[in-house]
């Protein structure tokens, strides 16, 4: 199953290629899409799709006013000739007109089909391309061929089939793009409601291939993010990976724009942001554009007001946020306002990106002695303790060892308020053990209670601050039977520094006072310390934390308290 490259982009110029300014020319386009197959090839399902964002990419941004855009869908060989060359006699070469010429359907070695037996022969846009009567002439061409899980469009050609536009004299420069090499399938994809390459190419036009933070998306962004991206996605494809190609030969040659993100109305992707997103048109019902986001750099997609989901997919579940984005607004999307769905529940099933990974530094901060949460249906079970996120906001364990001794216990961590760099928690939490009425024959059990509160301040990437205060109730048998309680204030705090994204160092302290022991009223006002000193490291969903303890305890109306190793090995997400 071989296959022409055929996401192509050709240019031919009379002279060198400027940069042109926005409103220094105007730019024709015809944006033509065919899902009719020729005998021996299946229909395709997304090609009237690639058009249609292709021509609202180029009209809302990239100067093709909508009376300068034509849109055909499924023409036969004749209306198709008849378009082309009413775009051709539109151009103008004195007021340095663009012309766009883009394509989504099937092909072969020699032509475009468009169904049954009808064609336009590649000849005919080797014409397009070599009319000097315009400036610019932009073909963009996409044509795959059809497969099992994902559709591929295109033709049936022999091994080593390539194709390269020609240029005669006078014709001093040419560009193209391919959407993959000769012997390779460009793929239409269900998940994304098109191809591949061309769903990366309107994302890059739409600001996410903005490298510079310009304000402007160029010829060369626009094609490496679509490279990049198609690359990666497409070796999920079972005809194997798409790797487009860039050839060009311009003289004089200057960045040509291909969008002016000037919208008004945006969505912003911070620096602090890593992964994948999404942008859902609620109202098109389509993916509109893909965003790989890497920390460091801001991004914005240029959008028109309406109606969107933002999503992120992560091993779990599915980050997903519902934008309102009216004429002129900004709306920045930020992880912790993104609510956590189930797979089964996500409003936009089968538009799949790709899976983001988080760190403790992205995603899925350290929770320990910190206000911090878990998302909903994220799990982690270890040693020490089993948690589960109910919502993004609640989180409930257990102590596994403690069960293990016969001591059933059960915590919830709930989270009140998070901003940008301050989360704040409540904690509250029993325990039952049965421990000593077994082994020792006690008459009753022993019982733990505890509430508390923890404010953390993420101060830099890597240093999160947090404050700790909590309130203990312990109530027990000692040794002669008698009952005895106490209560005791826990306040402290925690320094935790992140080392990179999969490790870090703990540094947790709090003092201890006894407020209340009715069995022993010398000991109201004791005070103690304890805290722990920890390293823990990160690898794929295993954690593991070594370290030093000091604990605190009371046995017999005695406080104890010692230095102890610490360990913990834990599986999250």
């Amino acid at each position: 199953m071989t296959r022409i490259g055929v996401v192509l982009l050709g240019m031919a110029l009379v002279g060198s290629l400027p940069s042109l300014a926005k409103a220094s020319a105007s730019r024709f386009a015809l944006f033509a899409a065919s899902n009719r197959a020729p005998a021996g090839l299946p229909r395709l399902r997304y090609a009237h799709n690639d058009a249609e964002k292709m021509r609202d990419a180029f009209g809302e941004l990239g100067g093709v006013a909508p009376e300068n855009a034509i849109l055909l869908l499924d023409p036969d060989g004749e209306e198709l000739r008849r378009a082309l060359a009413e775009l051709r006699a539109r151009a103008r070469k004195n007021d340095g007109d663009q012309l766009i010429f883009y394509y989504s359907g099937h092909a072969n070695e020699s032509a475009l089909l468009l169904g049954g037996s009808e064609e336009l022969p590649f000849a005919a846009v080797h014409e397009f391309l070599k009319d000097e009567n315009a400036q610019v002439r932009l073909a963009l061409v996409d044509s795959c061929r059809s497969g099992a899980l994902t559709q591929v469009k295109g033709g049936k050609l022999e091994p080593g089939v390539d194709i390269r536009w020609t240029f005669e004299q006078p014709v001093q420069g040419a560009v193209l793009i391919t959407s993959s090499a000769a012997e390779e399938a460009s793929v239409e994809r269900d998940d994304i409601g098109g191809s591949l390459f061309t769903h990366f190419f309107v994302s890059g036009i739409r600001g996410a291939a903005d490298s510079d933070e310009d304000g402007r998306v160029s010829l060369e962004e626009a094609f490496d993010y679509a490279y990049n991206h198609t690359l990666a996605r497409s070796t999920e494809s079972r005809s194997g990976t798409q790797h487009p190609t860039y050839e060009y030969r311009i003289s004089g040659q200057q960045q040509l724009v291909l969008s002016w993100l000037d919208l008004p109305s945006f969505i912003t992707f911070g620096e602090d942001l890593t992964g994948t997103y999404v942008v859902f048109d609620r109202t098109r019902n389509q993916v509109i554009a893909e965003l790989s986001k890497e920390p460091g750099a801001r991004r914005q997609l240029r959008l028109t007001p309406g109606d969107y989901y933002v999503k992120k997919r992560i091993p779990s579940a599915v980050l997903l946020q519902k934008v309102g984005l009216a004429k002129g607004a900004e709306h920045e999307v930020k992880d912790h306002e993104m609510h956590t769905v189930p797979y089964e529940e996500d409003v936009t099933k089968g538009l799949r990106s790709e899976v983001f990974r988080p760190t403790w530094k992205y995603g899925a901060p350290f929770t320990v002695n910190t206000a911090h949460t878990y998302r909903r249906g994220e799990l982690s079970i270890g040693l020490w303790a089993a948690a589960v996120g109910l919502t993004d906001d609640v989180t409930v364990g257990t102590s596994v060892l403690g069960d293990l001794l016969l001591t059933p216990n059960l915590f919830i961590k709930l989270r009140l308020a998070q901003s940008s760099s301050l989360v704040w928690s409540l904690e509250t939490g029993f325990s039952q053990s049965y421990w000593g009425r077994i082994a020792d024959g006690a008459e009753r059990s022993e019982t733990d209670l505890k509430a508390g509160t923890t404010l953390s301040w993420v101060a830099t990437d890597f240093l999160t601050v947090s404050l700790l205060a909590h309130w203990t109730f312990q109530s027990r048998p000692d040794v002669e039977a008698t009952e005895w309680e106490s209560q005791m204030i826990r306040v402290g705090g925690s320094l935790t520094w992140l080392l990179g994204e999969h490790d870090l160092i703990q540094l947790h302290g709090d003092g201890i006072i006894t407020v209340v022991t009715p069995g022993n009223p010398g000991a109201v006002g004791d005070m103690d310390w304890g805290g722990t000193l920890m390293y823990a490291h990160a690898w794929n969903v295993f954690r593991i934390g070594v370290g030093v303890i000091r604990n605190v305890s009371y046995e017999e109306l005695d406080v104890t308290s010692g230095l102890a190793p610490y360990l913990d090995l834990w599986w999250r997400w």
